[in-house]
């Protein structure tokens, strides 16, 4: 293993424009923030017996209950990460407590006791609990008090009095309800302040919560006849009906509604009906219908949504791609961590197809390899190396999350037809699409967390989308290179092409866009580097890697060598 043989450098802005001779041509300045994927989604449901805690996808398929005992486990809550779930649960002696668990229902850990015994029942609201934006702390309710205590059971302390305790995204908010009224405060309990109340309602809240940008809040209210939900601005103006008292729903008479939770992208919103129901609904917040994701024997409530880091070459796991190569010489991968620093590991052969995802479902991209038909794989989770026969000699690895359950699985593409193992179930699913000359180009193209199986031909782009059907694009020529990414960060990914130097990208949200940035012979390497939620432009040349961030700027860094093969472009065809 050798020892780190480049350094970085950042190079003013101006500069690099010099040294780069190329020209911006036209750039989006639709700013917005964090596109994150959408992961399972979190509930309870007594359908075996008693309370225990399922996770499902989000379209309501391959629901799985990941506890499994006699006590009760209630009142899930994914942590920002998307790798633990909080929740409320019995201890070994009978009582109440705050526990996490893994996103797999493993390593039970008690964080904190709950003194006063809260109902675990389908109507018990309140005492889910949230965790702050960097996942170190936690705020719940504990009988009619709100407490903070770290994730590891530290420092627990008194807030305020209250329930159905949220913390804003920025981590400046605590939002949570007294006396049926929605108010604020710090997490150090200074700046407690109230919000308006709705207009010709009662307001009576009972659960509330951010919506992923911190702008919005959803918010469930009674006028003693009659429930709604409501979206609000965080202030508490400009309140809109989500969802109508009875909502359309006569077969329920008028039921209750209950947990609303946004997606973490923040376009669709999860809830609950009871009585007479207890099944989980999804609406687009934008509006439309309701659909239906749970229908069992049984009471389901309490959902949360998972949210998922891009762990598109992010090895570290701090959502920002990593400036990172394999060099076929000596079959090291040099890593630039942009949160825990440089690394080198050996893994794999010089004649590998590099093949590097995030397989174990950790939010962190795995070193992997594609070698006549074996993929070789080393988990970021624990460091297991494993070896799986799939696919065959010459196949072309396209590995992905098909399936949007946040692990990325083992695919090949032959011939035009995709062979995909989904690694979580073990299933293997076999699709046609496409021609033998055809280029294949899997991305998520209509931003519902499942990657779509799609081919570039001749300058055109034939997606078969997971939501939204199939669609033929034409944007660029035959002789360009795809570069698919989510360049303007709407969670979509847009078809873009490479052509001598200069980028085409046709973005869902604003249109085409076009950048000169590079040179005839140079790699793209487009990828999230400042950790926005947009792909930045970025090209290897030699030893040097140009970037063009959305919010960091431009960057010149010297990392690697002539003949590497820089990690964030092995997912392009």
């Amino acid at each position: 293993m050798k020892k780190k043989c480049t350094k970085s450098k950042l190079i003013d802005s101006r500069l690099s424009w010099l040294l780069l001779l190329v020209t911006l041509v036209a750039v989006s300045t639709v700013s917005i923030s964090g596109a994150r994927r959408n992961g399972k989604i979190a509930f309870i449901s007594d359908r075996d017996g008693n309370s225990e805690i399922y996770v499902m996808n989000p379209d309501g398929t391959n629901q799985v209950r990941i506890t499994n005992n006699n006590i009760d486990d209630a009142y899930p809550s994914w942590s920002p990460d998307g790798q633990t779930i909080a929740f409320i649960s019995q201890r070994s002696i009978g009582q109440y407590a705050l526990f996490r668990m893994k996103a797999d229902g493993t390593s039970r850990t008690e964080i904190t006791p709950v003194g006063y015994p809260p109902p675990i029942e389908y109507y018990g609201l309140g005492w889910t609990p949230s965790w702050s934006p960097d996942g170190n702390r936690l705020v719940f309710r504990d009988g009619s008090g709100i407490y903070i205590v770290e994730a590891d059971g530290n420092n627990r302390r008194f807030l305020t009095s209250g329930y159905s305790p949220a913390w804003s995204p920025d981590g400046s908010k605590i939002l949570f309800i007294r006396s049926f009224a929605l108010h604020t405060i710090r997490p150090d309990g200074t700046d407690l302040r109230t919000l308006p109340p709705l207009p010709n309602f009662y307001s009576s809240y009972y659960d509330a919560t951010w919506s992923p940008t911190g702008d919005r809040i959803a918010t469930t209210a009674f006028d003693g006849a009659n429930e709604a939900i409501f979206i609000i601005n965080s202030d508490g103006t400009n309140p809109r009906t989500f969802v109508e008292q009875c909502s359309g729903l006569v077969v329920l008479g008028c039921s209750r509604l209950a947990m609303p939770n946004w997606s973490p992208d923040g376009r669709t919103i999860v809830f609950f009906f009871l009585p007479g129901g207890f099944e989980i609904y999804v609406k687009d917040v934008a509006g439309g219908d309701l659909s239906r994701l749970t229908d069992t024997i049984g009471r389901n409530s309490h959902p949360s949504w998972q949210s998922l880091k891009n762990a598109d070459s992010d090895f570290d796991g701090d959502g920002r791609a990593d400036v990172s190569v394999f060099r076929p010489s000596d079959s090291v991968w040099y890593l630039d961590q942009s949160t825990n620093g440089f690394s080198a590991t050996q893994f794999g052969l010089s004649t590998d197809k590099i093949t590097p995802a995030d397989y174990d479902g950790d939010g962190k991209t795995d070193i992997a390899v594609f070698r006549d038909g074996t993929w070789w794989r080393m988990n970021s989770s624990d460091g297991i190396v494993s070896a799986n026969a799939f696919g065959s000699l010459n196949d072309t690895p396209v590995p992905a999350d098909y399936t949007g359950d946040g692990r990325d699985d083992l695919a090949v593409y032959r011939n035009g037809i995709w062979w995909m193992h989904d690694l979580s179930n073990g299933q293997t699913s076999v699709v046609s699409f496409g021609l033998s000359t055809d280029k294949p180009v899997p991305a998520d193209y209509d931003g519902d967390g499942r990657v779509d199986l799609a081919v570039y031909r001749n300058g055109k782009w034939h997606l078969n989308r997971s939501t939204q059907g199939y669609e033929v694009v034409n944007w660029g020529r035959a002789t360009d290179q795809p570069v698919p990414a989510d360049y303007d960060g709407d969670g979509k990914t847009d078809p873009a092409v490479y052509r001598d130097g200069t980028w085409y990208a046709l973005g869902s949200l604003h249109g085409w866009l076009q950048f000169t940035w590079g040179l005839t012979g140079d790699i793209p390497a487009p990828a999230d580097y400042d950790g926005d939620g947009k792909s930045d432009v970025a090209v290897f040349r030699n030893d040097t890697w140009f970037l063009l961030r959305t919010t960091g700027g431009v960057s010149i860094q010297q990392f690697g060598l002539t003949g590497d093969q820089p990690v964030p472009s092995a997912h392009l065809p």
